[in-house]
């Protein structure tokens, strides 16, 4: 969360979110020594088969934000390096690129909360996709928590309101075009500050105008997502519902599928999301918790509709 300077920082916050970096170097290193196993699968070779031959990105569905995965190896290749070594440098180039925001969050920003929030993305949130680099959700959301930091700190706060609102709508652009999905997280993000009025002091009073650029944003991504490429496949499912399947969302194959995981796979990231909800409760904060519950249901809702026959 936004740190006021009139808010003590907890000890425990802070040690958990140095905590993030180290985490996020142990997977770097296993970046490297499985670099094989995560640049032989699926979408790794046929974007380094493109960098290599083309000489330049390879920016797929708008999604900008993963330059800066490609950026290493693209590097590489105007270095005349070996295979091995490309293969190498774009397996890292992710965690190199989350890394760098981690301790620019945590030692620049001093933003533990949202330092926090990003080592539990990788390790309760992802852990099936490790071998599957190139998934651009986790290079948003990574733009995502790095635009909050950015956006929240002293610094920026300081400027004139017209460079916040161009430096905001540009650095929630980039993570919201590195994915759609990261649309979801940045709204539900977004509001929760709004919420519990956790902005930092020079958003008061213009809560509603930055609110207003960000819905602005996300549905001019979505409606370009919906008349592009691989996308708009998705927002069809969605768009093209048919609502005599509401009563059914419950036996779903999707639905089974996510409940599973929660019990299972992911349950220790249940166990957070259920701790969090209490502890909202336990300080009174209902409307957060309404807000939260509120988005979980509609997130279920959306990936049982979009992917509802999917069970893998």
């Amino acid at each position: 969360m936004p740190v006021e300077d009139n808010i003590k920082v907890s000890p425990s916050l802070k040690l958990a979110a140095i905590l993030t970096p180290i985490v996020l170097l142990v997977l770097l290193a296993m970046a490297v020594l499985f670099f094989k196993e995560r640049m032989l699968y699926i979408d790794s070779p046929h974007v380094l088969f493109r960098i290599m031959n083309d000489g330049h990105f390879h920016i797929e569905e708008h999604r900008y934000g993963s330059f800066i995965s490609q950026m290493f190896p693209w590097v590489g290749v105007h270095l005349h390096m070996p295979l091995s070594g490309l293969m190498i440098l774009y397996s890292t180039g992710f965690y190199l690129f989350y890394l760098a925001v981690a301790l620019i969050i945590v030692y620049k920003f001093k933003n533990y909360g949202l330092a926090v929030l990003l080592g539990l993305y990788f390790t309760l949130f992802v852990s099936s996709t490790y071998y599957w680099p190139n998934n651009e959700v986790h290079q948003g959301i990574t733009w995502l928590l790095l635009a909050f930091a950015v956006s929240f700190s002293d610094p920026v706060t300081r400027l004139p309101l017209f460079v916040r609102l161009l430096l905001f709508a540009g650095l929630f652009f980039f993570a919201l075009w590195t994915h759609p999905l990261v649309m979801l997280a940045a709204v539900y993000l977004w509001f929760f500050y709004a919420l519990q009025k956790g902005m930092p002091a020079a958003f008061r009073g213009q809560t509603l105008l930055f609110s207003v650029v960000l819905v602005v944003l996300a549905y001019v991504k979505f409606y370009q997502g919906m008349h592009h490429g691989y996308d708009s496949g998705k927002i069809e499912t969605l768009t093209a519902f048919d609502t005599h399947r509401l009563r059914h969302i419950f036996s779903s194959p999707q639905f089974h599928f996510f409940i599973r995981g929660c019990v299972g796979q992911y349950l220790l990231f249940s166990v957070v999301f259920v701790a969090g909800l209490l502890g909202l409760l336990l300080e009174k904060k209902y409307l957060l918790f309404t807000w939260t519950i509120l988005f979980a249901m509609g997130y279920v809702f959306l990936i049982s509709v979009t992917y509802w026959y999917a069970t893998s």
